[in-house]
């Protein structure tokens, strides 16, 4: 992977796409998406987004060009 890029559901901002590039990347056609962030190494993308197994991310991006995560709520609803 280059350098990975994050986007964002415009309906769902928990729902988030790691992708291997920044332009003209693979994206999901099931919603529209805007870039959110860019990150250097996987250790980031693993406290940032919660990815736990990176092998299994690269592998992802590499046979499908994304890879899908849900974000968490970290506090609940007021």
């Amino acid at each position: 992977m280059g350098c990975p890029g994050a986007f964002r559901n415009t309906k769902d901002p928990r729902d988030v796409v790691i992708t291997d590039r920044r332009q003209n990347a693979p994206l999901p056609k099931d919603a529209r998406w805007t870039f959110y962030a860019t990150f250097a190494s996987p250790l980031k993308a693993a406290v940032a987004f919660g990815v736990n197994d990176t092998p299994k991310l690269r592998r992802q991006v590499q046979t499908h060009g994304f890879h899908r995560v849900h974000i968490p709520r970290m506090l609940r609803r007021a």
